[in-house]
């Protein structure tokens, strides 16, 4: 039986996304010739400049983000027309439910206005937006998650293509778009405590925002490989390689900054943000290292446990079960 709130969610979330997309296309110079804008995006953020801002070409991922939770948005589309059993797709197995859906509208509708805000040189509301759509892909993950894990049992016995295409295309699109924002969220710190805020000093405002990622960085990693979260972002793999693309076109930025040449002093072992952007960039790929690494001995040797693949005929019945199961074996895996 279809739900028509959760269908109609769906289809408004893609063609949000669609115009979403649209308006980061125009926040570039056609946004000025139509007037919609008052700068590009890219000129902006080259007004306010100081060591945390990186080279001009990371931006670029924008069109990754765009284009790779594009591809799970249509997939989102095709569980309203497949049918698997007892329902279909979007209703059951729910591992898009509609908490994700309405977290996930939140977010289109804060990107759109951030887009407008920084254009406007409104940082303060910029930088409030842009931490609010970190906080509603939080929330997008953590449902995501949380369903993909209570429904697993069924999607792998019944549908492994789905549970693939949730953790591959969800998840770790989500996961791109989550760690760039957070590196954009700092920049916009940034330039809010240098030129709206006391008149911080760049350097030491620098030195404050590595010191936060470096925070969440630690944070992060200890999170996702040694608690009971483990199981539920195991194959979320894209957040250090987004991570380490950001820290290099920091660094390359901080030595060779707008239109200029790589200077014969590329490293200023006098620079302490030089120094820290470096060992930050490190621990990231050793990090990133790590966390595959630890992937591929888990997945071999300790797979996820989502419980008993005996599942009652009757739809309402299984639900309550694997509901009551999942509660009782949450985070566990095989010994």
């Amino acid at each position: 039986m279809h739900k028509p709130i959760r269908a109609v969610l769906i289809g408004f979330a893609l063609c949000c996304y669609l115009f979403t997309i649209f308006i980061n296309i125009i926040s570039s110079n056609l946004g000025v010739e139509l007037d919609w804008f008052q700068a590009s995006i890219g000129n902006t953020t080259a007004r306010f400049q100081f060591d945390f801002t990186p080279a001009g070409w990371v931006f670029t991922l924008w069109a990754v983000i765009f284009f790779w939770n594009l591809i799970w948005h249509f997939y989102a589309l095709t569980t309203i027309c497949r049918r698997y059993k007892h329902e279909y797709v979007y209703v059951f197995p729910n591992a898009l439910p509609t908490p994700f859906w309405v977290a996930w509208i939140i977010n289109l509708g804060l990107n759109i206005g951030w887009q407008f805000l920084f254009d406007g040189r409104h940082m303060i509301p910029a930088a409030v937006f842009m931490a609010l759509i970190v906080i509603s892909l939080i929330v997008c993950l953590a449902t995501t998650y949380f369903r993909t894990c209570r429904d697993g049992a069924w999607m792998k016995d019944n549908m492994p293509g789905d549970l693939y295409a949730v953790r591959l295309l969800c998840h770790n699109g989500l996961g791109i778009y989550i760690t760039f924002a957070t590196v954009l969220f700092f920049l916009n710190l940034g330039i809010c405590l240098i030129w709206w805020g006391a008149g911080a000093n760049q350097i030491d405002v620098t030195t404050g925002l590595f010191s936060g990622l470096a925070f969440l960085m630690l944070v992060w990693f200890v999170l996702e490989n040694f608690t009971p979260l483990e199981p539920y972002c195991r194959y979320t793999l894209t957040i250090w390689p987004t991570l380490i693309v950001a820290l290099t076109a920091i660094f390359i930025h901080r030595r060779a900054p707008v239109g200029g040449d790589i200077p014969a002093d590329f490293w200023n072992s006098n620079d302490r943000n030089d120094i820290y952007n470096a060992v930050l960039l490190g621990v990231a790929c050793l990090f990133c290292l790590l966390r595959f690494i630890i992937v591929l001995v888990l997945h071999r040797r300790k797979p996820i446990d989502y419980g008993s693949a005996e599942y009652p005929e009757d739809l309402e019945e299984f639900q309550m079960v694997n509901t009551k199961r999942f509660e009782r074996q949450r985070f566990s895996r095989v010994a």
